[in-house]
This record gives C-alpha cells, sequence and structure tokens, in this order.
C-alpha cells in the first residue's frame, strides 16, 4: 500500500506541475493476484479530490464471480473517466446501466483481447459484442501500447468493424467511434468542442473525396 501510495502522490503532483501532459492515472497489474481497487480507496478518493482522472484497467478477465466483478463497481464509484477492457462487464447489467449513466467510457482492445485469451479466437464471441449495438459509451483502443508493441491503432478498428460490428454496419458505426473517442477522452470541454470542430471538418472532406472517387450521387432531401 505504502508503494502505491507514492505512486499517486507522485501522479497528483505531476498533475499539478504538467496539467497538459499528464492525463491521468491508471493501476495496470494482474487483477486476480493484486489488491483490488478497494484496498486503496482513501488514497485514490483524496486523488480525485485533488482533481486526478482515473483510467483504471478493470473487469479484464473471463472468469465470473471473482473479486474482479469488484473492481469494476469500484472503478465506477470510484467515478474513473475510462475503464480499459471491461470484458466482465457481460452479464452485469445493473453496471452497464450505470456506466451509461454516468458517461464513462469503456476502451474495449480486440486484438489484445485475443492475445490474452479474454475472448476466443473468433471476435465474433468478443463479450463486449453486446454493447456494439445498444449505443454503449465505447471506444476502440490497443490496450498498453508501449509494453505490446503496437504501432498502429487502425488494426484494432478494422477488426472491430469487421468482425465486432455486426453484417449490417456501415460507415455511420466508424463515424460514433471516432466521436467516442473526442468524447470519451480526457481533454476538458473546451478542448473537446474544438478538436470535434477539426475532425468534422477532415470528416466532410473525407466523404467528398470518397463521393467523388467513386462517383456516388448525392440525394438531397
Amino acid at each position: 500500500m505504502e508503494q502505491m501510495g507514492v505512486k499517486i502522490q507522485d501522479a497528483i503532483r505531476l498533475k499539478k506541475l504538467y496539467p497538459e501532459f499528464l492525463a491521468g492515472f491508471d493501476m495496470a497489474f494482474h487483477e486476480d493476484v493484486g489488491n483490488p481497487l478497494d484496498f486503496y480507496q482513501n488514497q485514490l478518493l483524496n486523488a480525485s479530490a485533488q482533481g486526478l482522472k482515473f483510467f483504471f484497467h478493470a473487469g479484464e478477465t473471463d472468469w465470473h464471480g471473482t473479486i474482479i466483478d469488484d473492481n469494476l463497481m469500484d472503478a465506477v464509484l470510484l467515478n474513473a473517466t475510462r475503464i480499459g477492457h471491461g470484458t466482465a462487464l457481460n452479464g452485469r447489467p445493473y453496471l452497464v446501466d450505470l456506466i451509461r449513466e454516468r458517461g464513462i467510457g469503456v476502451e474495449v482492445n480486440p486484438i489484445s483481447s485475443q492475445v490474452l485469451k479474454l475472448s476466443s479466437a473468433d471476435m465474433r464471441t468478443h463479450p463486449t459484442i453486446p454493447f456494439v449495438r445498444e449505443g454503449f459509451p465505447m471506444i476502440i483502443s490497443c490496450d498498453d501500447a508501449g509494453a505490446l508493441g503496437t504501432n498502429s491503432l487502425s488494426y484494432d478498428w478494422y477488426m472491430a468493424f469487421m468482425a465486432m460490428a455486426g453484417e449490417r454496419a456501415d460507415i455511420r458505426f466508424l463515424k460514433q467511434l471516432a466521436l467516442n473517442s473526442i468524447k470519451y477522452s480526457a481533454m476538458c470541454e473546451e478542448e473537446k468542442q474544438k478538436n470535434l470542430k477539426r475532425w468534422q471538418k477532415k470528416w466532410n472532406e473525407f466523404l467528398k473525396r470518397v463521393l467523388i472517387e467513386f462517383r456516388i450521387p448525392v440525394v438531397n432531401g
């Protein structure tokens, strides 16, 4: 606990020194062998009171009825900005509703889930698929890029679209994922609005290029 307390204090200090550089604090570890989030609740509540945002890895398992379930609940109660993985959410509608109500983004990591064996080799059976079709606050991520040597997010987006989105999914699915990436980011509201306008401009330019290149007629009305 003492070592983790030092790290949390370091995060608070760095956030004050470099508010635009440090997004927040995460605790990435083997949830089934490490201490649960509530073990550090006093330090975390103190950090939250000082403006530190949380991006917890939680529910990163394919087991059910374990202490990891509590990590998901604690992440929500600690008002995490985002939750990494959340594969254990499947079958817990009360948490799903609470996460949607509080606007907490859940990072789904398609390829990492396969590598860590949190899902089967068939991505169409990924445990978060039921949320894809329900307007859930979901973001596609590549997990720990530094540790896994990931050099592009495009692969995860491809897997999400081809295997998880459903047969009838189209470009609107990709658009929503992009919007979610901004909406559930660590940026302040002013930054979100600024980047949303920038993104919308690029999106419109992209659509225009596609329409011209493939000679797609524009239907008004």
